[in-house]
């Protein structure tokens, strides 16, 4: 029942994101967006496809979308920072490790 509802819940985050993504016109913002509508629609994918498995796979597709992920978000950090040089994802890779 939890997965229904974290599914719906990055839905909704994906259909606002393109909707304010559509009405953005700083070009930075714009990058910002697009980055999280890719992540909130691959984490919404791989919520869909926990329904139908058994929990080693869950296991298994959670790192999956965690590997594909996880880099986009930093990436996302770092241009809202402002500074998204090799130093600066070094710094939040270890921060958040």
């Amino acid at each position: 029942m939890n997965a229904y509802l974290v599914f719906y819940i990055m839905m909704s985050a994906c259909l606002i994101s393109t909707i304010t993504l559509c009405r953005v016109s700083n070009p930075l913002h714009q990058t910002i967006l697009a980055l999280e509508v890719c992540i909130t629609a691959i984490s919404s994918y791989m919520y869909s496809r926990f329904f139908r498995l058994n929990p080693h796979d869950i296991s298994v597709l959670r790192y999956t979308g965690w590997v594909l992920t996880t880099p986009l978000m930093l990436l996302s950090i770092c241009l809202l920072m402002g500074n998204w040089t090799l130093p600066t994802l070094v710094y939040l890779i270890g921060w958040i490790g």
